[in-house]
């Protein structure tokens, strides 16, 4: 739900400023709404809304212009409910009411684009999703500038429909576009670049490409060390970032196989070489130990942080081969997880690592003209430990060939274990399912 709220502030201080000195009575609903809104009680916040948008067609008629904002307050607070049919209609209307009653682009048209956006990503639909935001970032672009920092929420959303539908190149260049515009508001060194770097570095990571990852987390270390000190707690998030780049180069391979060691570990305090290649770099364990450090000298310190951060150690440990040493700072970690309530991190085992097979969309271009997608399901146990046991078919629509290549890449998986009651145990059933692409076969001659 965190990424509505950039949408709604702005949505919501367009509806402020909309009404008309006399119109006492749907400002005063505004009101109403508003204040049920901010203070969370979604529920009459949208009675508030519906209420809202009653009055104006009763003043104003059925496809007045002055209908866009009201139903797009019903649609963000119907979102904010998961009440997704009513978002998509309210949305909707309001985008056919503005394109209805205004010639050319219009600023009032992107909170809707935005919120029909989002509806439609939550619907599992990121074509319409797509179509929706690439529409609400041109305006953006065209209306406030191509480099307004308003339109961060919208691009972010934009990525998240294109990497659902494969367009990674795409999603790529918005990520670029994305920094730019961070860093031309903001300049290079702000602490207000740390998101846009945090989000840079993840797609890099998700990408495979782990030492260009590890870069940006370090420069995002910088930012904050120089900026805010090395006691802030911002370091934290690009220290465990680098420690975890260090740990999926290990089990996924470097970024450029032919590179050379110090290229590939540019902040290593010492190049692997030779046989230190065969196991997990320990700058990765030693950004961990200096997070946890951090953390532990803030007042209070911040236990949700400490939890998250423990897991990262228990992870490097255990992809290390040290799965006594794993499992104990696992169970450290548990008091500080029940307290954040944050058990649902632990609840399952959590995937580590996982190298698809060459035919998976994940590692293929996928054209949809000429290939189609086949699924398969594979159904494996995970121990105390983390290792992975049986693993079986549950589903599959793809050769017996590409079957078993998912089936031989679940096994090869890493995972960290379930935790109960502050011990790690086996877990049944877990589910590892990819999509395999294959050409579309050739249509019968004529």
């Amino acid at each position: 739900m965190r990424r509505f709220a950039a949408l709604i502030c702005g949505m919501l201080t367009l509806s402020a400023a909309a009404w008309a000195q006399d119109d006492s009575e749907r400002l005063a609903l505004y009101q109403q709404f508003r204040a049920e809104f901010d203070a969370r009680r979604f529920e009459d916040a949208l009675a508030r809304a519906n209420e809202l948008v009653s009055a104006t067609e009763s003043t104003f008629g059925n496809d007045a212009l002055e209908l866009a904002i009201p139903l797009t307050n019903v649609g963000t607070t119907a979102l904010r409910l998961g009440n997704l049919g009513l978002a998509e209609t309210s949305y909707l209307r309001s985008v056919t009411v503005l394109d209805a009653n205004t010639r050319g682009a219009n600023a009032d048209l992107i909170p809707p684009l935005h919120g029909l956006g989002l509806t439609y990503l939550a619907k599992n639909d990121p074509t319409s999703a797509a179509i929706a935001l690439r529409r609400a970032v041109d305006l953006s672009r065209n209306l406030n500038g191509l480099y307004n920092i308003g339109q961060l929420p919208i691009v972010e959303s934009l990525i998240s429909a294109e990497v659902a539908l494969n367009q990674l190149a795409d999603a790529e260049k918005e990520h670029q576009y994305a920094y730019r515009i961070a860093e031309t508001n903001y300049g290079a060194t702000d602490p207000r670049m740390l998101p846009a770097m945090a989000n840079y570095a993840a797609w890099f990571e998700s990408m495979g490409r782990f030492s260009t990852a590890r870069r940006m987390y370090a420069q995002a270390l910088g930012v904050a060390e120089n900026s805010l000190g090395k006691a802030a707690l911002e370091s934290v998030p690009p220290l465990r970032g680098i420690a975890r780049t260090y740990m999926l180069e290990f089990l996924l391979g470097y970024e450029d196989p032919e590179a050379s060691a110090a290229a590939q570990d540019p902040f290593a305090s010492q190049n692997q070489t030779g046989a230190q290649l065969q196991r997990v770099n320990t700058d990765g364990e030693k950004a961990l130990l200096i997070a946890l450090d951090r953390i532990n000298k803030a007042t209070p310190p911040d236990l949700g942080l400490r939890g998250q951060t423990l897991l990262d150690l228990g992870d490097w440990y255990l992809v290390g081969a040290n799965s006594a040493k794993a499992l104990g700072v696992y169970q450290q970690a548990w008091p500080d997880l029940v307290a954040s309530n944050q058990l649902d991190l632990v609840a399952k085992p959590r995937q580590l690592a996982y190298k698809a097979p060459s035919s998976s969309i994940t590692r293929s271009s996928y054209d949809p003209d000429k290939e189609d997608l086949r699924v398969v399901e594979v159904k494996c146990s995970v121990s105390e430990t983390g290792k992975i046991g049986d693993c079986e078919s549950m589903r599959s629509e793809a050769s017996d060939a590409q079957e078993r290549s998912v089936i031989f890449a679940a096994k090869k998986s890493r995972y960290a274990p379930r935790m109960e009651n502050g011990v790690t145990v086996p877990t049944e059933g877990i589910i590892v399912r990819d999509s395999l692409v294959v050409a579309k076969p050739a249509p019968p001659k004529s």
